[in-house]
């Protein structure tokens, strides 16, 4: 019915315009409306069947909305052509079956090398009788990509453009007018952010001569920001408006990046070649080494759970008062003592006492000891069977969390979890209770928290993310004050 649905909603589009005075109305016969919920989804079930074709073979696709990249690999240039136009066979297959049509003229075909090729010796690939010419960089998700990979191309063009942007706001700038300077801060601040996309692939080739491309634009933005002489060294100024220097601004980045990408993908790769020709994955890893987070995993991850079996209890926020009746009480706390989380909890159930306590590693946050003193006192419950049990915690952020429909922390979502397979058998609510207030199971609770400083970890939580940065910066500070 919804697939009927659908079908007779795609087969009925018209458009009208009127420019003029004069109306004309057409009925479309190809594509889905621009902005339409489904509209993504039904491109990428058709875009998939392209993808699949590529799944057996040496040439390997990967797509990004509708831009495709079959990608071959190899000793001999006339062997890839040869490959490489069977590719493009499989591709000009799809599109006849489908109805699409692939441009000609925006596709690009690279070669990838350190070696001479003298491309006009090389014979053409063919796409639909068209000849396909041979290039010497591609521009692929805003990312320039020369067949040398030294990125050159594409920090030029990104510095070229930021000095085009900050010229445009230094003529709005006079000597006794113009945007405050904490304005002109977030505006070079934005422009630097677009300098620094996808610096993970190409921070490792900031080298002295691209450094120099990166700092052509930079005196320009911070003299924008106050009345300084033209005399004065860049190095003053950087140091004065604590300016990270960009190359080591963009290294910071790209090595923040990195460790979200290694602790999702856990493939070890200790590149190819020598030195900084052995691959941003390899340059990357070497840098989180000196920040201590060589194997360290980042609490990130994306989800959503509507389905809570359990109750947190808003209105505590504000009355504060603890909610009454024949139900065991659980408190929980989490501390934070000389740069190190604990955690502890007490519950009581009709004269039976449950309470444990334990630390977590020195990089984990006292949000994260909340949630995770909550998940371990779930799990500790989970013999009970057929009660109410009610969970006083004086933390809201962690309350916040666990009440959201959507999460960004692996520690959260297991927490939910363990929440909800113990509230398959009991009914339970948590509520918010002011940090140290008088009662007897709330101080137990502190206390068995402060039990459990400088225990050994027996599995330890993922670094927080903003904790993860800070240790990369304070890296590449160290290096800007050498």
């Amino acid at each position: 019915m919804i697939i009927q649905w659908y079908s007779h909603y795609l087969n009925h589009q018209s458009i009208k315009t009127e420019i003029k005075g004069v109306t004309a109305t057409r009925k479309l016969t190809h594509g889905t409306p621009q902005g339409g919920i489904l509209s993504p989804l039904v491109w990428n079930l058709t875009f998939d069947r392209l993808l699949n074709k590529f799944d057996q073979g040496p040439a390997h696709a990967k797509g990004f909305a509708d831009d495709a990249a079959p990608i071959l690999k190899g000793h001999d240039p006339y062997t890839l052509i040869s490959q490489g136009q069977k590719a493009l066979n499989k591709a000009l297959t799809f599109s006849t079956e489908t109805e699409l049509e692939f441009g000609a003229s925006k596709t690009e075909v690279v070669f990838f090398t350190r070696k001479c090729l003298k491309l006009e010796d090389l014979p053409w690939l063919l796409m639909n009788y068209k000849p396909l010419e041979y290039s010497n960089e591609v521009k692929y998700l805003r990312t320039i990509l020369d067949s040398k990979l030294t990125f050159g191309p594409h920090i030029k063009e990104k510095s070229k453009k930021a000095i085009k942007l900050l010229y445009s706001f230094k003529n709005s700038i006079g000597q006794l007018w113009g945007p405050l300077p904490h304005i002109m801060k977030w505006i070079y601040t934005g422009i630097c952010l677009t300098i620094t996309y996808g610096a993970i692939v190409w921070a490792s080739r900031c080298s002295t001569y691209y450094k120099k491309q990166l700092d052509r634009g930079r005196r320009l933005g911070i003299v924008g920001m106050a009345h300084i002489r033209h005399t004065m060294p860049m190095a003053g100024l950087e140091a004065i408006l604590n300016f990270m220097p960009l190359n080591l601004h963009v290294q910071c980045m790209a090595v923040q990046a990195a460790l979200w990408v290694h602790s999702r993908n856990r493939a070890k790769w200790d590149g190819i070649g020598q030195g900084h020709l052995r691959g941003h994955l390899f340059w990357g890893k070497k840098h989180l080494e000196r920040a201590g987070l060589r194997d360290a995993k980042v609490d990130l991850c994306q989800g959503t759970r509507w389905a809570k079996n359990y109750k947190v209890d808003l209105n505590s926020f504000v009355d504060r008062t603890p909610l009454e009746g024949d139900h065991v009480e659980c408190f929980t706390d989490g501390s934070l003592i000389d740069k190190a989380s604990s955690w502890g909890y007490i519950a009581n159930d009709q004269g039976i006492s449950y309470e444990g306590y334990g630390s977590l590693s020195h990089c984990s946050s006292v949000f994260q000891a909340e949630v995770r003193v909550i998940m371990n006192t779930a799990r500790a419950l989970l013999p009970i069977k057929g009660r109410d049990i009610l969970f006083v915690v004086d933390g809201q952020a962690a309350l916040h969390a666990l009440n959201a429909i959507s999460f960004n922390l692996i520690l959260v979502r297991q927490c939910i979890n363990a929440l909800n397979t113990l509230s398959k058998t009991n009914f339970i609510t948590l509520q918010w209770v002011k940090a140290h207030v008088v009662h007897k199971l709330n101080k137990e609770a502190d206390a068995l928290a402060k039990c459990g400083t400088g225990l050994d970890t027996i599995l330890p939580p993922p670094i927080p993310r903003l904790l993860s940065k800070k240790l990369v910066k304070k890296v590449f500070a160290t290096k800007w004050m050498e």
